[in-house]
């Protein structure tokens, strides 16, 4: 195992609401104590993580830490795709499916632990065009939930609020999907949606795919 010399923090500041701030002074004391090379960059409206990620390795980053939610997660995994730095997260969103399937801890203290262990596992990235994701891809019914729910009401009862707005959701029509799996002929299917997982949980720790293997290339 390598120790991580210069560490990358990828900090979203809209994510963890009030606290945000006060979990950033945080991260940087922690790290700062351990007599490592602190990079720090926050995303912007611009830029969610992805140009930051490829900043960060250009600047010499041994880790990269994305610090927000699954939406910072993904843009900084996009950014180090086919790089051989390391990505860990801090999670502060509202999900935090990437933590919960790598059974990183909630707690602030705790997840850094294992950030700056670097432990590392190569894991499968799901493409779509340029950029990549590390759970899940999916349309209409998923994504409609997805872009349906709240900002305050996740600011106020997390991951709950993805339950509202799914149930806004149930009785959207089913359309009609053309797939093509591994080569194959295509299918067509009526459904209220699509999902493609390289992950197995999702909000609730329902597990929708429990034989899921994040690194068996598939």
């Amino acid at each position: 195992m390598q120790w991580p010399q210069t560490v990358a923090v990828i900090f979203n500041p809209s994510s963890g609401g009030d606290s945000a701030r006060k979990r950033s002074d945080r991260i940087r004391q922690a790290i700062q104590e351990t007599g490592k090379r602190l990079i720090w960059l926050e995303t912007t409206p611009e830029d969610s993580g992805q140009g930051l990620a490829k900043d960060a390795v250009g600047h010499g980053a041994d880790v990269v830490i994305a610090t927000g939610g699954d939406g910072t997660v993904m843009a900084c995994a996009t950014g180090l795709a086919g790089s051989e730095v390391p990505l860990a997260v801090l999670p502060l969103g509202t999900g935090n499916l990437v933590a919960a399937n790598f059974d990183i801890p909630s707690d602030l203290d705790g997840a850094l632990q294992v950030a700056l262990a670097c432990r590392r596992r190569r894991i499968d990235l799901g493409s779509i065009g340029d950029g990549r994701f590390v759970i899940a891809a999916g349309m209409g019914f998923d994504a409609a939930m997805l872009r349906d729910a709240s900002h305050t009401l996740k600011a106020r009862i997390g991951p709950l609020a993805y339950v509202w707005s799914a149930l806004g959701n149930l009785r959207r029509p089913r359309a009609s999907y053309g797939l093509r799996l591994d080569g194959g002929e295509e299918l067509t299917r009526r459904a209220q949606g699509v999902l493609v997982a390289n992950l197995g949980k999702i909000q609730g720790g329902l597990p929708i795919l429990p034989d899921a293997v994040p690194d068996d290339g598939r």
